[in-house]
């Protein structure tokens, strides 16, 4: 982004401020940043440019570290469309965001043709003709389409990004089935569906297989979201796991040891020695 980019705050915003972090959401993904999001916004409350807007808020940083995460807050704003540019363009997306609703993360979920073949498999063997199907963290909303084309009755894409959730319904209405599928955003916890289902299908599989949350969430979803009896997909998961030795050295560079204190009190001992040593000489 060029300092001579012209911004404005975003009129949609909406935001949660809780001891000193800031939940901000808009039609875009919510943020979580400190409170000092609130001063960007504030500057930025009408056009300026991005050097501008920063220049503004030199005033309000204590420092260094003060001035650099004034700017890191900015740019993160700036990314997520709490700060538009004045001219209608938008921000590129970054390559990686580490988030589940960055680009990167569905072009290699939809690059995996052995993952989707499994999924679509899987529905054509378990949907029926009358079923109400569920699919929680639907994503770019491939599971839901194709739960859709196997023959089911009507299907809820549960998505808690805001942004994801509305590139999902741009999805399915481009392909037919807007009024076959319905998205309910939010997070599948807590979110109510008009009718229970029977089946329930779900790619909330991490690199570590449990990281997402998918027990949790299948519990929660066998409790207040499926008919008795539901079709599960995945109906398990099978886990592998190799155990591996850190090497000690390595390992002790991230915990605290009766090792390490032992060895700082002695340099702090002899750091004191040495000092007083030398105010007595």
């Amino acid at each position: 982004m060029k300092k001579d980019t012209l911004l404005q705050r975003a009129e949609d915003l909406k935001i949660a401020l809780h001891r000193r972090e800031a939940t901000i959401t808009n039609e875009g993904p919510r943020v979580k940043q400190s409170d000092r999001a609130l001063a960007v916004l504030h500057a930025f409350s009408t056009p300026k440019t991005l050097e501008q807007g920063l220049a503004d808020l030199k005033g309000l940083a204590q420092g260094r570290w003060d001035w650099m995460q004034l700017g890191s807050d900015a740019h993160v704003l700036t990314v997520t469309g709490a700060l538009r540019p004045v001219d209608g363009t938008k921000v590129a997306l970054p390559t990686h965001s580490g988030r589940f609703d960055a680009a990167d993360v569905h072009i290699r979920m939809l690059e995996d043709a052995p993952r989707t073949h499994a999924f679509r498999e899987a529905l054509v063997r378990c949907v029926r003709p009358d079923d109400i199907v569920v699919d929680v963290g639907t994503g770019a909303g491939v599971l839901a389409a194709l739960a859709a084309q196997a023959g089911a009755a009507h299907v809820y894409a549960i998505e808690r990004s805001t942004n994801t959730a509305k590139l999902a319904k741009e999805f399915f209405a481009a392909n037919g089935f807007a009024d076959r599928i319905s998205v309910i955003e939010g997070a599948s916890t807590e979110v109510t569906l008009p009718r229970k289902a029977h089946v329930m299908v779900s790619e909330v599989v991490g690199n570590d297989p449990l990281d997402e949350g998918i027990i949790q969430t299948t519990q929660d979803a066998i409790a207040r979201l499926l008919e008795p009896d539901p079709r599960l997909i995945p109906g398990r998961l099978r886990i592998f796991a190799l155990p591996l030795q850190v090497p000690r050295g390595l390992r002790e560079r991230h915990f605290f040891s009766d090792r390490h204190i032992e060895r700082w009190r002695a340099d702090c001992a002899c750091a004191s020695a040495a000092y007083c040593g030398h105010r007595h000489s």
